[in-house]
Formats: structure tokens, C-alpha cells, sequence
């Protein structure tokens, strides 16, 4: 599995931050695991939610909410990066800071404005992040 650009070096910069983290994902629980083990990154978190535990799922705030509060952290202590639309509604449903790293067939779609922030490719192959999408 491939990870987006940048992804490895976020988790890292989270990790020498100290902060606590969580993945929240709309996958099966098995599938996020499987993903995390295959890329190196399953021990850089602290909890790993699916939203398929929840009763509504994303765009549903409530794996989000689950997080925070499994992680000690208030909603508007917690920043979540996301690529889905439904992702980016659950975050802000949660009031938490999103920012979006949508696909490229994505990046265009107004929808993704809601986000507190966006991360856009450059030319160059890196990012750079946006506000006020």
C-alpha cells in the first residue's frame, strides 16, 4: 500500500511533537490495520477507530468524538487530516480543525471549502497548505 505524500513525514513530525494520535476511518477495523501494518505506521498510534462501529458511520461525527475522548483530548484540541468529503463534514460536525488532502480527481470540488484548511499539491511533487479554501 502507498502512502500519500507527506503522510510519513506528518506522523513523524506528530510523534516528535509528542501528541497523541488516532486513526479514524470509515474502513473496516481489520482493513485500517492491515494498512498501518503494511506501511510501518502501526506503531505511531495511539487507538485506531472505525467508523463501521458507529451507529450512523461518516459523515457522523461520532468516531471522531470517540477519539477525542479516548485520547483525553477536547474536539477543539484535536486536528484531522482527511481525504474523503464525508470525512471533512465528520470533522467539522465534531468541531475540530480539518484540514483536507483530497484526491486529485477531488481537488477542484468546492465541497472541500468547509475544511479549516487544505493541503494542494505543488508542481514540484510537495505540498503546501492553504486557508480559507
Amino acid at each position: 500500500m502507498a502512502l500519500k505524500p507527506g503522510a510519513e513525514h506528518a506522523v513523524a513530525a506528530c510523534a516528535r511533537a509528542s501528541r497523541a494520535m488516532a486513526v479514524v476511518s470509515s474502513s473496516p477495523e481489520s482493513v485500517i490495520r492491515h494498512a498501518l501494518a503494511s506501511t510501518g505506521l502501526d506503531r505511531s498510534f495511539d487507538a485506531v477507530f472505525s467508523a463501521e462501529d458507529d451507529e450512523h458511520g461518516k459523515p457522523h461525527p461520532g468516531a471522531y468524538l470517540r477519539a477525542a475522548a479516548a485520547l483525553g483530548a477536547s474536539p477543539d484540541e484535536c486536528i484531522v487530516i482527511e481525504d474523503s468529503l464525508n470525512g471533512v463534514l465528520a470533522g467539522v460536525s465534531a468541531q475540530m480543525t480539518v484540514v483536507a488532502v483530497p484526491e486529485a480527481a477531488d481537488r477542484c470540488d468546492p465541497c472541500f471549502a468547509i475544511a479549516t484548511l487544505a493541503c494542494v499539491p505543488r508542481n514540484s511533487g510537495a505540498w503546501r497548505i492553504e486557508s480559507g479554501v
